[in-house]
């Protein structure tokens, strides 16, 4: 298999730092994205060690997209991106605040849209690339307390599955890969509503 150029977020723990592992065991390179590459370097040096490189990437923000681009432009284009970065935000409805829920979007939705338009020109050139989403069951699976997690899952499951025609012209390929439970701190990591209707459900 010829050696591919893959762009990982959320790839300094769990899922992501497996699939970046394993990207580079089987001799691709592979571009990770973590919001704090020093940390990570410290924490994983068998990252670089087997010739992978950090980024420094927070999907939640503006400048995702050119970021992105420009790791692209640098390395020659991306040929598979996978979107993992993101977080667990659980809490009914009333007990979340509007800015916690804007803000799990920003991750776990528009952060995605980003990585996408930022490797999308350098795929495009190529005629070809694989854009890989880590979604969830939450995204079509309905659990109480989970809405906010559930939304952004649905909504990132529906943009693949259009792109697949969007792009098929350009020989991309968007691939949703439905995640069930798996040993992850991203459980141990959710964030919790700030407010306090939670005993009103219990």
């Amino acid at each position: 298999m010829a050696s591919k150029t893959w762009l990982v977020t959320g790839a300094s723990q769990g899922l992501g730092l497996a699939i970046a592992l394993s990207a580079l065991k089987a001799g691709h390179k592979v571009i990770a994205g973590a919001r704090n590459p020093d940390v990570a370097t410290k924490e994983h040096p068998e990252v670089l060690a087997t010739g992978g490189e950090w980024l420094k990437l927070d999907v939640s923000l503006p400048s995702t997209k050119e970021i992105v681009q420009q790791a692209a432009e640098e390395a020659g284009g991306i040929d598979v991106a996978v979107n993992n970065a993101g977080y667990s935000l659980a809490g009914q409805i009333e007990d979340l605040k509007e800015e916690e829920m804007k803000a799990s979007m920003e991750a776990n939705f528009w952060g995605p849209v980003r990585v996408i338009l930022g490797v999308l020109p350098s795929m495009r050139a190529k005629k070809a690339g694989t854009i890989v989403s880590i979604s969830s069951i939450f995204g079509f699976h309905p659990c109480p307390a989970m809405a906010m997690y559930s939304v952004p899952k649905a909504a990132q499951d529906m943009l693949q599955s259009v792109l697949k025609s969007e792009l098929a012209m350009f020989n991309i390929r968007p691939v949703i890969i439905t995640a069930g439970l798996y040993k992850t701190n991203v459980l141990l990591h959710a964030k919790q509503p700030s407010s306090g209707f939670g005993d009103i459900y219990c």
